[in-house]
Formats: C-alpha cells, structure tokens, sequence
C-alpha cells in the first residue's frame, strides 16, 4: 500500500493480485478467498488505526457471477468460500466501474496463452478497481479499458499483458 496526498486528502492506494481463478469447488477458490480475507482484513485494522479513503486495485481473479460454495477437503469435508468480489462488496467497498454510467461490459480477461490472438475477446471483468470513500462522497467516476484493441498491440504481434487494463478517473465532492 502508499499513502498519497491530493489537495490536502491523504488516500490510501493498495495493489493486490490474488490466486488464480479455476473451477467451483477447486481448492484454489479456497485459497483465493483466504487471500482476500487476509487482505480486507488487514486494510480495516490498518483504517481504525488510521482512517482515510481506499483505493483498492488489481486482478482479483473475481467477478460479479462468482457465488460462495465450499471445496471438499479430504479430512475435514466443506470449507466453505467467499469469492473476492464479493468479501469486496460485503466490506463497503463500491465498484468503480458500477458507479458510472455505461452499458460496456468492462471485460479485461480473455486472451490466449501466447497474448498474440488478434481475434481474441476479452469475457471476464476480473481487473477491478474498488472504492472506500470513507466520509468522502464520490462525485463522479469514469473508467475505461485500456490495452484492449488491435491497435494496441506490438509491432512484434503481442498484446500489451495477459489482461487488458482498467483505469479510472474518481472525482470526490470538496
């Protein structure tokens, strides 16, 4: 996590990238959830030692279509899970591209393994960018994909990374 200063507010921006995403009922799912326990968890003791608005981002290898389950662990039978997004939401935080006003999907996952498919379409939104405003009200809030088009591709044939990017201008009342 830093700390920046923007006309007198201090936010707190915080990065992650959480276990990849797999089938329901993987024990990966599991591990992803604990990820974001750990990771929800530590940003709100850190907040009632020192509050301030969140910034938090990154691939969180969760989406809105996720649903709790539990995966069977040979010994101890259902471990129930939470996805990311969700222990996101549950929290308080607000989903920066929900916030605007738009009917694009915001899909920033999807290419192929070599990241050189011109024809690949991007179908997950798993790169978020959520909001803990505190007591701040969030004005405005306009986010768009980056990295996604052929144009943006190397001269050499490669997309820019495995994911497009996902950026956002936030505007909170003064």
């Amino acid at each position: 996590a830093v700390d920046v200063n923007v006309k007198k507010t201090t936010y707190r921006f915080v990065n992650t990238h959480l276990e990849v995403r797999s089938a329901p009922g993987s024990v990966f799912r599991y591990f992803q959830s604990l990820q974001m326990q750990e990771l929800v968890g530590t940003i709100a003791y850190l907040s009632n030692l020192d509050p301030k608005p969140i910034v938090m981002v990154g691939d969180f290898n969760s989406s809105i279509e996720d649903e709790e389950g539990c995966w069977e662990h040979p010994a101890y039978g259902c471990l129930p899970y939470v996805p990311p997004y969700m222990q996101a939401v549950g929290a308080g935080y607000l989903d920066s591209w929900r916030l605007q006003n738009t009917y694009d999907d915001g899909f920033t996952s999807g290419f192929d393994e070599y990241v050189s498919d011109p024809a690949a379409e991007l179908t997950s939104r798993i790169d978020i960018i959520f909001i803990d405003p505190k007591n701040l009200e969030i004005d405005k809030v306009q986010a768009d994909v980056v990295g996604d088009t052929v144009e943006d591709m190397t001269p050499s044939g490669f997309w820019p990374s495995d994911h497009a990017g996902v950026v956002a201008k936030i505007k909170f009342d003064e």
